[in-house]
This record gives structure tokens, C-alpha cells and sequence, in this order.
């Protein structure tokens, strides 16, 4: 009896090495893959700050548009009294 209990101990030690063994190639590749979404993620952000900038940037060169549209139609307004405005 103590022979059958010695295999079926031996059995249940190989049969935690194969699960532990397991284990690890499943944490290896969860490990891989998380560090391939964080790479992903950086890249991702990083081109979200450019857009941001970009947008800034065109948001302030739009206002100066603006600025001088509004002020071109003001100056044309008040020379609209019989003079001539140039361009």
C-alpha cells in the first residue's frame, strides 16, 4: 500500500511540475504581451501630445486670421466714406 501511495505521489509531483511549467510559458507570454500594449499605449499618447500641439497651434494662427479679417472689415468699414482703401 505504501508502494501506491508512493506513485500516485510521485504522479502528483510530475503532474505539478507539467502545470507549473505551464504557468510560467502563460506568464512569460502575458508578461510579453503586456509590455507590447505598454509600448502601444506610450506611442498612442505621445502622438495624442502632438495632436494637441498641432490643434494649439492652428487654433492660435486662427485667431490671428480672425483678428486681422475683423480688423481689414473695420478699416474697410470706416473708409467707406468715399476714399479709397488699398490693399
Amino acid at each position: 500500500q505504501s508502494e501506491k501511495r508512493l506513485q500516485e505521489l510521485e504522479r502528483n509531483v510530475q503532474l505539478m511540475r507539467q502545470q507549473q511549467g505551464q504557468l510560467q510559458r502563460r506568464l512569460r507570454e502575458e508578461t510579453e504581451q503586456k509590455r507590447r500594449l505598454e509600448a502601444e499605449m506610450s506611442k498612442r499618447q505621445h502622438r495624442v501630445k502632438e495632436l494637441e500641439l498641432k490643434h494649439e497651434q492652428q487654433q492660435k494662427i486662427l485667431k490671428i486670421k480672425t483678428e486681422e479679417i475683423a480688423a481689414f472689415q473695420r478699416k474697410r468699414r470706416s473708409g467707406s466714406n468715399g476714399s479709397v482703401v488699398s490693399l
